[in-house]
């Protein structure tokens, strides 16, 4: 209300359509609403969280066309499943370990069905108990609630299945991207490609530079994984900001360098030099990576950020931090921890992190 946006805020209006004028030199975007708009820059933010990805499985459909199988996008909590007898959970992501740790004790039985004994999120996978139990991937998915796993064995009787296999990075509304897996450089495509699991090739993984309209024109943002988000996405608008004062900080020449030494850099990570491999492979960030992507984008900002020893600490130690808080909070001592905690800032939580860490010792 301060400064007066609302009045360039459209609620209940969905973007149709972005296509790049080469005349007008602008963007058109047309609305839900029938409305018709122009711009200079478009910034891209609808996440990666949207569009399922649906595994490509024998008999699959049909599960999925019965109500046997959903998409853990629609999951909200347990009770909806609380009735069934057995379930079985797809995935080795963050959100399989999570459905898996809310349905565990609620359902009499819970399979989960990982693609191998690594979870591919850093999560650590539950230990196997009576009511929770690790399985293989899936092979085929049987009539009557049969399910065949690779390593020759069966599952039955299961009364659901949640897919928690991800999503797609999808532009219904921008058809001016090449829907498809690109080569690996050098050299660089001539075209910008969306595998569904990356856009390529990006400058800070934010700014195109193939496709038919200007690198400074438009911002794909947010489709980093294992990231911080909030600090990143602003970062990214930083990098943004300085792109709109000046379009010529853009090196389109040394950003393209970066990009090959970056999928070199990946082929050598992953062991491969499969596109498709490093297209899963080029937004999953390692470990303090997402460091280092903050790093650059600072630094290309104009700012002079290190990021603090603190939440380096606390991301490393993440996966503990959540597994000892909620000891905590099964414990009813919440509230008691959190007592007071922000009256001094930041550091009042970053104390709160370091006393589960030594709980965990």
């Amino acid at each position: 209300m301060h400064f007066n946006l609302l009045r360039y805020v459209r609620l209940r209006a969905r973007v149709e359509k972005v296509v790049w004028d080469t005349e007008s030199k602008e963007w058109h975007v047309a609305l839900s609403t029938g409305e018709g708009l122009q711009f200079d820059f478009i910034v891209v933010a609808n996440g990666h969280y949207r569009k399922p990805r649906y595994p490509i499985v024998a008999g699959l459909q049909r599960w999925l066309d019965s109500g046997r199988a959903v998409h853990s996008a629609w999951y909200r909590h347990p009770a909806p499943f609380a009735h069934h007898k057995k379930v079985m959970v797809v995935g080795g992501g963050p959100s399989a370990v999570d459905i898996c740790t809310d349905l565990t004790g609620v359902i009499p039985l819970l399979l989960h069905s990982t693609p191998g004994p690594t979870p591919s999120g850093g999560v650590p996978f539950p230990d196997d108990t009576e009511n929770y139990r690790k399985v293989a991937r899936v092979a085929e998915y049987q009539d009557g609630g049969s399910v065949l796993l690779v390593d020759d064995s069966t599952e039955s009787d299961i009364d659901i299945v949640i897919l928690a296999t991800g999503y797609e990075v999808s532009f219904p509304f921008l058809s001016q991207i090449k829907l498809g897996v690109p080569a690996l450089p050098p050299p660089l495509p001539n075209e910008l490609y969306n595998s569904t699991y990356h856009v390529f090739p990006l400058a800070y993984e934010l700014f195109p530079l193939k496709g038919d309209f200007p690198s400074t024109s438009i911002a794909f943002t947010g489709l980093q994984y294992r990231v911080q988000p909030f600090p990143l996405f602003e970062d990214q608008a930083r990098a943004i900001i300085r792109v709109l004062r000046d379009p010529k900080s853009l090196n389109i020449l040394s950003c393209a360098v970066e990009i090959v030494t970056r999928a070199q850099g990946r082929v050598h990570r992953e062991g491969t030099d499969d596109p498709l491999r490093i297209a899963k492979a080029w937004s999953r960030f390692a470990l303090l990576e997402p460091f280092e992507y903050r790093a650059q984008l600072n630094a290309f900002s104009g700012n002079d950020w290190k990021a603090p020893e603190w939440e380096i600490e606390c991301w490393k130690d993440k996966h503990i931090l959540r597994r000892e808080w909620k000891v905590v909070e099964e414990n009813g001592k919440a509230e008691e921890w959190l007592k007071g905690v922000g009256v001094n800032g930041v550091e009042d939580w970053v104390e709160v992190c370091r006393r589960l860490m030594k709980q965990n010792e």
